[in-house]
């Protein structure tokens, strides 16, 4: 990414409640996006959410903007006996989980972890993330390569019966893994027999394979990656 547009996204979100933000999480999205406006991509994006996060996501740009919530909000329904009618409470919480430096930060997670795959020569069986910048010093904003989610490729990559059992062997042998078999069977192809075995039982061992559902796995092209593997811990 050139200097000049990371900066500019950087600028364009310091213009925004990022700047002296304490409580975020998916109750502000919309207010975010609205006071963005067309001030970013010419509006040409659009944006998703999980638990931990806000993805930004451009049409004609090869990465996506990640920003890390600070909490969650939940509504915590109670039933009043004497009026007979629930009363709702909504409530707001810090996470507890995330990176060292940042206990709420699961971007930050997910950087650590892309930087640990490295070293073990994994890195590429994850999208890449890497830090952008911060907000007013302090709030944090990521990049990482845009992919192709593989739950918006339902029935387009589906393999045979003896291929996907081919694949749940191999992982049934070495550890059992609860990935997408498509998904697996793909990469399997696509890298090989042995980096399936390196693959499975590197993020056994690492201990992050308990949230790789199909939101957070696709593709780069063709190549099969992790796309969010930071995990999660409220």
């Amino acid at each position: 990414m050139e200097s000049s547009s990371k900066e500019n996204i950087l600028n364009v979100l310091n213009k925004t409640f990022l700047k002296n933000c304490s409580t975020f999480s998916s109750e502000n999205n919309e207010n975010l996006i609205q006071s963005i406006g067309k001030n970013l991509f010419n509006g040409l994006y659009k944006y998703e959410h999980g638990i931990s996060k806000l993805v930004i996501i451009p049409h004609n740009e090869n990465f996506v903007i990640k920003i890390p919530y600070t909490g969650s909000t939940y509504i915590d329904y109670k039933y009043d006996y004497k009026y007979h009618y629930c009363n709702s409470i909504k409530e707001y919480y810090e996470f507890s989980g995330g990176c060292e430096e940042r206990f709420w930060d699961y971007c930050g997670e997910e950087l650590a972890r892309y930087n640990i795959a490295k070293n073990l020569n994994l890195q590429d069986f994850f999208a890449k993330i890497e830090l952008l910048g911060f907000i007013n010093k302090s709030y944090p904003i990521y990049i990482q390569e845009k992919c192709q989610v593989y739950s918006s490729l339902y029935n387009t990559r589906i393999h045979s019966i003896f291929e996907k059992t081919q694949t749940s062997n191999i992982c049934r042998q070495y550890h059992f893994i609860n990935i997408n078999i498509n998904w697996l069977t793909d990469f399997r192809f696509f890298y090989g027999t042995e980096k399936l075995i390196n693959f499975i039982t590197s993020i056994h061992n690492l201990q992050w394979d308990d949230d790789l559902r199909d939101d957070n796995i696709g593709y780069i092209q063709n190549r099969p990656v992790l796309i969010d593997y930071a995990g999660f811990e409220e």
